[in-house]
């Protein structure tokens, strides 16, 4: 049960036609074992049936809202921002998978080091057939949490953009 106050983290999902993934994606938030978040899904003016979908789960974490135009992609992501009023946000897109513990490990690193004002996840590329074609991305032993200055970070994100990387905010 949340109290009055606004919940610690705001997953925020902007999404456009995002039916093919988005009922996954969600089921994979409801599933944290850190609780004290609500979902807000920013819906970009979708044509198919990502409102019904998104509808359909009955949980009171949930917040969905429908621009009354395409804002476009940015401007969504921005609008989705705009809803958040969160200690903490975390950014998710709609074709994604949360692991379990995914929030509680973000929120327990930014709670232990005030002074961090940024975390990410690692992440596992599947292709459409759901087979893993990456994973450590970001470094060698992804089961443990590193501090590391920005500038670090971003330059570690330019060695491997190459090969494609991401940086997955969620």
């Amino acid at each position: 049960m949340h109290s009055l106050s606004k919940p610690k983290v705001s997953v925020c999902i902007p999404v456009f036609n995002g039916g093919e993934y988005i009922e996954e994606t969600i089921h994979s938030i409801l599933l944290q074992t850190f609780e004290d978040y609500q979902l807000i899904v920013c819906d970009n003016c979708s044509e198919d049936d990502t409102e019904e979908i998104v509808r359909s789960f009955d949980d009171s974490r949930i917040v969905y809202v429908r621009n009354d135009k395409n804002l476009g992609l940015v401007g969504n992501a921005n609008r989705c921002l705009d809803l958040a009023g969160s200690e903490f946000i975390n950014i998710f897109h709609h074709d994604d998978l949360m692991l379990p513990e995914n929030l509680q490990k973000k929120v327990r690193v930014l709670d232990e080091h005030p002074n961090v004002g940024f975390v990410h996840s690692n992440l596992i590329l599947f292709d459409q057939k759901g087979r893993d074609v990456a994973n450590n991305i970001w470094s060698r032993d992804s089961r443990k949490d590193y501090i590391e200055s920005g500038k670090v970070v971003f330059n570690r994100y330019l060695d491997y953009l190459p090969n494609g990387a991401s940086l997955f905010i969620g």
